[in-house]
């Protein structure tokens, strides 16, 4: 599902109307995002056994839809997230604990706008989620991977911030 604004944004940007553009051609760019542009973070798959699969969803919406994606992952899932402290991470950890056979690794992004992993862990336990906390993605993913079996999928999510600081850990 895709929104025709953006596109039309886009085709008014490069000259073009949004006539000349075909419903087609608009799906064909939204699904080779990532191959077209070099723009990762909505369900990107970075590595194989374990899956690894990163996403940028920071917010209610972002979430509703990685929620229906981690529940047809094969294997158990482990996910990692990080917010930062502007967002309404009570409504994205609801849609968590919804998520069957599911680890929980908390951490933050390393800014300052950070939720401190502290507070997103007192928020995961007050809605019943066992989840272990991790001051840096770093050891939030080594205990991942260390948890997880080659039929598992390990899901980074959350702030764009936490996702661009898994530049250093694939290149």
């Amino acid at each position: 599902c895709f929104s025709l604004r953006p596109a039309s944004s886009a085709a008014a940007w490069r000259g073009e109307t949004p006539s000349k553009i075909t419903d087609k051609a608009v799906a064909n760019g939204f699904s080779n995002v990532v191959e077209l542009t070099g723009l990762m973070g909505r369900w990107t798959k970075i590595s194989d056994n374990p899956t690894i699969i990163i996403d940028t969803g920071h917010n209610e919406g972002g979430w509703r839809y990685i929620a229906r994606q981690m529940q047809t992952r094969p294997g158990k899932r482990h996910i990692i997230a990080g917010f930062v402290n502007d967002k309404d991470v009570d409504s994205i950890l609801k849609l968590i604990s919804g998520i069957d056979n599911t680890s929980l690794y908390l951490t933050q992004p390393q800014v300052e706008r950070a939720l401190p992993v502290e507070e997103l862990s007192a928020k995961a336990a007050s809605l019943g989620l066992n989840a272990s906390s991790y001051k840096n993605l770093a050891d939030a993913l080594v205990s991942a991977k260390s948890a997880a079996g080659n039929s598992d999928t390990i899901l980074i999510a959350g702030s764009n911030y936490l996702i661009s600081e898994l530049k250093d850990y694939f290149q």
